[in-house]
């Protein structure tokens, strides 16, 4: 076990204790200065219930050094308030730095890194960031930065989490939830130049909620990024806000794996991927998601690389379910795949393509269903041209079930009439045994005979 120093923010005493539970410092300046002085590599600071204020005896910013563990007596009853002109905790340059069970309020931003090379590894467990301009600021981070989070809140006025291009950053996010301001995690925006490390960015768990703008923000040039593991979302929320996950993704980014993800009530787009066009190897995938009530589901513009809808319901948009669209570069390719597509208040799937042969979008055992304009429609414009194909899908109840599409490219599909649906009233798309919808090969659509 590590040795421990403790801290009481209302009865300790920095000249009399000795940092023992029964005679704890005040400060934890004092504690600090006393790890300095020790040579075990992990200590542990634990903090009793109280606050820490800039203007009392604690001096802010609180500048942690390496192989400290934080741990506070619950985010509820430990608070550390600081400026409104700078920051809460200033990191260090490298070496290892643990903070748990704390709230930090009233800064400017709740944690900062130091401006200087080096390895640095954070861990945040059950901490809350509130009545800052941004949460945690990572831009001034250089050589590599770990960042592990296992219970994170953030209600920011500008950016919860905001990392950019000058460190090598391993972000491994679980249960955090980011709140207001105008956007909840904002990876690359600023000096992001195209020479960037490697990255690799994993969330579990976490709700972006109430972004004037997006809730979640990949943009800028990185470079060497495409070597790195996919960024990977698994079970994760977006809610509320203007987008609520954009991605402008130049050509050498990363692919996007999301795992049984919610879009709900977005403004504009549940889902927004805006790209260069620029060909990249390797496929982005959104599995088991759901879209629903936003302005559009999914708008997916100019990919670059191939992207892939499998498993995924886009529902009740004020808009479009999912808008494809290419229009720079040479090609954009995507795939949607067992998808229930219904209920949306423009369209189903639009398609539109400005460039020559610039768009592929392959449809395969979809369904199609009662959206209020047009099903399926392809929409080229001067000099666009798109390869548009449907397999094996149900596309029916629209004012027009499929807009220029030639007889080519629909293969096994049952468009107009009644498919046969369980409770189409009540949104039951399975098929009855008797389904017309089924052909030799089986039930056609994402939904099979007995299926959820």
């Amino acid at each position: 076990m590590p040795p421990q120093v403790w801290v009481d923010a209302r009865s300790g005493d920095d000249a009399g204790g000795d940092g023992s539970a029964d005679k704890p410092f005040r400060t934890l300046a004092k504690a600090f200065a006393i790890r300095a002085r020790m040579e075990e590599p992990w200590i542990e600071v634990r903090l009793k219930v109280g606050t820490h204020a800039a203007g009392g005896a604690e001096p802010f910013p609180i500048r942690v050094p390496a192989g400290v563990r934080i741990v506070g007596n619950g985010a509820a009853s430990t608070e550390w308030v600081g400026r409104a002109e700078e920051p809460v905790v200033v990191l260090p340059a490298s070496g290892r730095v643990a903070i748990e069970s704390v709230t930090l309020r009233g800064g400017a931003t709740g944690i900062v890194a130091a401006g200087a090379p080096g390895r640095l590894e954070l861990d945040l467990v059950d901490v809350a960031v509130e009545e800052v301009e941004v949460g945690i600021d990572l831009t001034r981070a250089e050589g590599e930065f770990a960042l592990r989070i296992d219970g994170l809140r953030t209600r920011a006025r500008q950016t919860g989490l905001h990392a950019d291009a000058g460190a090598a950053l391993a972000l491994d996010v679980a249960r955090a939830w980011f709140n207001g301001g105008v956007e909840g995690l904002v990876l690359d925006a600023g000096r992001a130049a195209g020479s960037g490390p490697a990255r690799s960015v994993a969330l579990r768990d976490c709700r972006f909620d109430g972004a004037e703008g997006a809730g979640f923000v990949r943009r800028g040039a990185v470079g060497r990024e495409a070597e790195g593991a996919p960024f990977t979302f698994d079970r994760c929320e977006f809610r509320g806000s203007r987008i609520g996950l954009l991605f402008e993704l130049p050509a050498g980014d990363v692919p996007v794996v999301a795992r049984d993800c919610r879009f709900l009530e977005n403004l504009n787009f549940g889902l927004c991927v805006v790209g260069s066009g620029t060909p990249c190897e390797g496929e982005s995938r959104f599995e088991r998601c759901e879209f629903r009530w936003n302005g559009i589901g999914a708008q997916l513009l100019a990919a670059g690389r191939p992207l892939r809808l499998q498993d995924c319901r886009i529902e009740d948009s004020i808009g479009i379910g999912v808008t494809v669209g290419n229009f720079t570069g040479p090609k954009s390719s995507v795939t949607l795949e067992r998808c229930v597509v219904a209920c949306n208040g423009a369209a189903g799937i639009l398609a539109v393509s400005e460039q020559p042969d610039g768009l592929v979008v392959r449809l395969d055992r979809c369904t199609v269903v009662d959206n209020r304009g047009h099903g399926i429609e392809r929409r080229n414009r001067k000099f666009g041209g798109s390869d548009v194909k449907v397999a094996r899908s149900i596309v029916v109840g629209h004012a027009q079930d499929m807009v220029k599409l030639e007889p080519a490219d629909v293969a096994a599909c049952h468009v107009g009439g009644e498919p046969g649906f369980v409770d189409r009233a009540r949104r039951d798309w399975r098929l009855l045994p008797d389904a017309p919808a089924r052909d030799a090969a089986g039930p056609l659509g994402a939904i099979a005979p007995g299926g959820s």
